[in-house]
């Protein structure tokens, strides 16, 4: 298939397109376009048709498709491009089941070896992990802090409103703050966007109403199940009571009932005899569904707020604004890959 030779011969032309990135950059000094901020981007390139017959230096394999078609196998770009125009620097040709946060630090490093002049990366959440942060230790970066981390989370969740300062971008406030995450002194920008805080609103209200209609039809299965003892419907309320993440179960009232049974047909006297017995009880299960409201207060406030950080900890090289500014302009679909 096309694009498959055009895989082979990418591959084996690879030391090509370093000595086309230098070129590419010294075109972009002497032409004095902007050169100071860089985009590292990722694209996965899905395969239909067999492999190539010869050996190449990836594996051409199954791995997350952004695609959403997991059956076909893939191979990965990676791709870094200039923050004026998203002028291609420099390229990368991986396994298709590489895993983001642990090539992305050496990824940096290896680009900022072909470079001489001051640049910055900036990535999304998996560039921001320990080891990455103290690979690029000689390099500027910027990057999506990921909420897993603790401190992230409880700034977000303490941050008041009144505290954030409105920015020049319309729709957009935020606080900054000094963070020393992995021993690298850098600042962090919490940032409130309005039009992302009544999308993630009106979402947040959609799973709340639609976790209380699944728990309503919970409740309803196990009233209709038979249990041996009331201990193991308490242990069926508990597992329901534990997966529920904005609501919680008041004034539940457990009482018994005999379970019909109806009898059948055989020869044997015995059996006949037992299928008649009660094996089972039948339980009556009430219960409010309560809002979490301590939850869902949580999550209304986190509503429209990420965290953004650098190492560049300059103002006047970069400002607050200029971090989100410079963070929104790689959030730009990727042309012509």
């Amino acid at each position: 298939p096309r694009l498959l030779r055009k895989v082979y011969y990418l591959i084996k032309f690879y030391r090509f397109f370093i000595y086309l990135a230098q070129l590419l950059l010294t075109s972009l000094c002497v032409l004095k376009i902007k050169c100071g901020m860089w985009d590292r981007r990722k694209e996965k390139m899905a395969i239909e048709g067999d492999e190539p017959e010869k050996e190449v230096p990836i594996n051409i394999t199954y791995g997350y498709s952004r695609d959403h078609r997991p059956d076909l196998k893939q191979f990965v770009l990676d791709l870094i491009v200039s923050g004026d125009g998203d002028i291609p620097l420099f390229l990368r040709v991986a396994d298709g089941n590489q895993s983001d946060k642990a090539v992305f630090g050496k990824i940096a490093k290896e680009y900022k070896s072909m470079v001489t002049f001051d640049t910055m990366i900036i990535g999304d959440s998996a560039l921001y992990t320990e080891n990455n942060l103290l690979l690029m230790g000689e390099i500027k970066w910027l990057s999506r802090v990921p909420l897993t981390i603790k401190e992230a989370q409880r700034l977000i969740n303490e941050s008041q409103t009144e505290e954030l300062i409105k920015s020049t971008i319309e729709g957009y406030s935020w606080l900054e703050v000094e963070n020393n995450y992995a021993g690298v002194k850098q600042r962090w920008l919490i940032v409130e966007s309005e039009k992302a805080k009544v999308s993630d609103l009106k979402k947040l209200d959609e799973k709340i109403e639609k976790e209380k209609e699944k728990t309503n039809k919970e409740i309803a299965k196990i009233r209709q199940q038979g249990f041996d003892s009331e201990q193991k419907v308490i242990e069926k309320i508990n597992e329901l009571q534990n997966k529920l993440r904005y609501h919680k179960l008041e004034n539940i009232n457990i009482s018994q009932y005999p379970a019909k049974k109806k009898a059948k047909t055989t020869e044997n006297v015995d059996a006949l005899a037992s299928s008649l017995r009660v094996s089972k009880i039948s339980y009556e299960i009430t219960a409010i569904i309560e809002p979490n409201l301590e939850i869902i207060e949580s999550l209304k406030k986190r509503s429209g707020r990420f965290i953004l950080a650098t190492n560049q900890l300059e103002k006047s090289e970069l400002s607050s604004d200029d971090i989100l500014i410079k963070y929104k302009e790689q959030q730009a679909p990727s042309a012509g890959v």
